[in-house]
C-alpha cells in the first residue's frame, strides 16, 4: 500500500509541475492595424498587421486569430482577384522546461496556383481558412495554431499582405518582335513553296 501511495504521489507531482510551468492564460489578446494602399499601388495593396499583447499558446493548446480582409476589394460580383499574398508570423517558442527560449517565425505564401505553402520551415500545426481559388470574399481570414513539437510559444506579430488585381479584364497580349519575325518567315516560306509549284 505504501508503494502504491508513494507512486501515486510521485506521478501527481510529475504531472502537476509541467502543467503549472506551461499553463498559459487561455485566449490570446491582440490588436490589428490595417493599411489600404489602393488597387493602383505597386506591390501589396492591402496589409493587415496584428500585434499580440498576450500571444502565449501552451503545448497542444489551439488558439485562433483573424486578419480582416479589404471590404473595398470584396465587391459582388467578384471584381478583384488575389494575385499573391504572404503571411509572416513571428514570436518565441519554449523548449524543454521553459528555460530555453528561441525565436520562431516563418513566411507562408499564397498563390492561385499553389494555394498556401510555407516558404521556410515551421514545426507547428497551422490551419488557415479555405479560400476559393484566387477570390477572397469573406472576412476575417482565420488562422489557428497548435504547438505540438514545442512546450509552448508566444506570438509577437502576424502580418498578412495581399496583392489584389482587377478580375475579368483580360490583359491585351502584345506580340513580341520574335513572333512577328516567325510569322513573316512562315508567310515567306509559304509564298516560295507556292511559287515553285
Amino acid at each position: 500500500m505504501k508503494r502504491f501511495l508513494t507512486g501515486a504521489i510521485i506521478c501527481a507531482i510529475l504531472l502537476f509541475i509541467p502543467s503549472q510551468s506551461f499553463s498559459f492564460v487561455l485566449g490570446i489578446d491582440y490588436s490589428e492595424n490595417i493599411s489600404n494602399y489602393g488597387i493602383d499601388a505597386p506591390g501589396f495593396n492591402y496589409v493587415s498587421n496584428i500585434s499580440f499583447m498576450n500571444g502565449k499558446i501552451g503545448w497542444l493548446q489551439t488558439e485562433t486569430w483573424g486578419h480582416s480582409l479589404s471590404e473595398s476589394f470584396m465587391t459582388v460580383p467578384d471584381d478583384y482577384t488575389v494575385n499573391n499574398a504572404t503571411l509572416e508570423i513571428s514570436g518565441w517558442r519554449y523548449v524543454g522546461f521553459g528555460v530555453d527560449i528561441v525565436e520562431v517565425g516563418g513566411v507562408f505564401q499564397w498563390t492561385g496556383y499553389d494555394g498556401w505553402r510555407w516558404v521556410g520551415e515551421m514545426d507547428n500545426i497551422l490551419d488557415i481558412t479555405d479560400i476559393d481559388f484566387s477570390y477572397w470574399n469573406s472576412s476575417p481570414l482565420n488562422i489557428s495554431m497548435t504547438p505540438v513539437f514545442d512546450m509552448g510559444l508566444c506570438l509577437e506579430s502576424s502580418i498578412l499582405s495581399v496583392d489584389y488585381d482587377l478580375a475579368g479584364t483580360p490583359s491585351e497580349a502584345i506580340p513580341e518582335p520574335s513572333t512577328f519575325l516567325m510569322l513573316s518567315l512562315g508567310i515567306f516560306a509559304a509564298a516560295v513553296v507556292l511559287r515553285f509549284r
